[in-house]
This record gives structure tokens, C-alpha cells and sequence, in this order.
């Protein structure tokens, strides 16, 4: 059963929110891929973060990699 049959929705907004991480070094961000993708090989995460990854000019990191997410926030009423 959906939540619409069963509930009335009051309020629902869809969202696009920044869950991207920061990293001191290349290295650091490639163990951070390699973590979360045990299946891919050295070069297939080399070549993600290549087109991926984000210098930046920061005092605490050298390197961003973004993840956007969407999400939706909605307020159910009985």
C-alpha cells in the first residue's frame, strides 16, 4: 500500500543536497573510493577520480569530491 492511500500528505518538498567529501590528499581519496567500491580496480578509480574530483584552495583540505543527493521531505497526517 502507497503512502498516499493510506495517509494524507501536508507537506512534501523535493530536495537536491550537497553529501560530498573532503580529503587532504589524492591518496586519501583514493582509499576513500576503493572502500566504497571494492569492485573496481586501481585504474577504473583513477579514472573516477580524475573527472571527478575537485582541487580546491582550502586551509584544511586540497581536495573535494561531490555527491549530490535527492531527497524529499514530506509531513504525513493520519
Amino acid at each position: 500500500m502507497s503512502l498516499r492511500a493510506k495517509y494524507k500528505i501536508s507537506y512534501y518538498k523535493e530536495l537536491e543536497l550537497e553529501f560530498g567529501q573532503p580529503f587532504h590528499t589524492m591518496e586519501e581519496a583514493f582509499r576513500f573510493v576503493r572502500n566504497y567500491r571494492k569492485d573496481a580496480g586501481k585504474s577504473v578509480i583513477r579514472k573516477h577520480l580524475e573527472q571527478y574530483l575537485i582541487p580546491v584552495e582550502n586551509q584544511k583540505f586540497s581536495y573535494y569530491l561531490p555527491n549530490k543527493k535527492q531527497i524529499a521531505i514530506c509531513v504525513l497526517e493520519k
